[in-house]
């Protein structure tokens, strides 16, 4: 068994540290096979160890495993080449967006384009995260950084638990909480420094979990147009939660 010599420190250093603590080795590492080119092998090494816990010997296999690893690059390829294409799919809609709406007002403009920016931030999430399942948690502190930004203080309070939601309902969750921070902002606990406080947390109970979302408003309603957005965002949140229960 010859070793690439790249490896060797890595491989002692393991080994060695398995020996000191009598616990299996395992590790990936480069071995020459049999065409006398180097290829990734799992190796995996157990101790037997007798009644009073003394290693006796180590008994191990060493599996190529270079098909695998060409596979998982191949993915990796091609999930690195659909977030460039998602990227500048998301800049493309921008610039259109722009040119397009130039004649409606700045405001309502800007509306769109931040909403856009809680997708493309809701895309780096999934993109960091491999497409799996997403931490409520960092899709909370992802969607409140801009609060965060705007209102560096301490009357913004998140009561989180750590649920995960499944990739393809992550970016409901994104808008909604991008939605219910944008009301906070503009209508709601964070217009004014009159208002104390929003908070924000999931309940778990036997049949579920539940968001719950509070503000105390600064003025009784909001516009027609905001309460409107929210009604649509909340009902699609709703319903990928529900969905995401089942």
């Amino acid at each position: 068994m010859v070793i690439d010599p790249n490896a060797l420190p890595a491989v002692m250093e393991g080994w060695m540290r398995a020996i000191a603590t009598s616990e299996p080795f395992e590790m990936v590492f480069p071995l020459r096979a049999g065409d006398g080119s180097f290829h990734p092998f799992l190796s995996r090494v157990q101790p037997l160890k007798n009644g009073q816990g003394t290693v006796l010997r180590w008994f191990g296999t060493n599996t190529d495993i270079s098909e695998q690893k060409r596979v998982e690059e191949r993915l990796q390829f091609l999930l690195n080449e659909l977030n460039h294409r998602v990227k500048n799919t998301l800049a493309t809609v921008q610039a259109i967006a722009r040119q397009s709406l130039r004649a409606l007002p700045a405001e309502n403009i800007d509306t769109f384009q931040d909403r856009l920016m809680a997708l493309s931030r809701a895309h780096d999430l999934l993109m960091q995260g491999n497409w799996e399942a997403m931490d409520l948690r960092e899709i909370v502190r992802q969607s409140l950084a801009p609060l965060y930004a705007k209102r560096p203080d301490d009357r913004l309070v998140i009561e989180e638990l750590a649920v995960l939601i499944p990739a393809d309902r992550a970016a409901s969750w994104s808008m909604a909480l991008h939605e219910l921070c944008t009301n906070a902002l503009k209508h709601g606990a964070f217009k004014t420094d009159g208002a104390r406080s929003m908070s924000s947390g999931v309940c778990q109970s036997k049949d579920g979990c539940t968001f719950a979302g509070a503000s105390m408003a600064a003025r009784p309603l909001p516009s027609p147009g905001t309460a409107a957005s929210a009604r649509v965002s909340s009902k699609a949140w709703g319903a990928n939660w529900r969905a995401a229960r089942t």
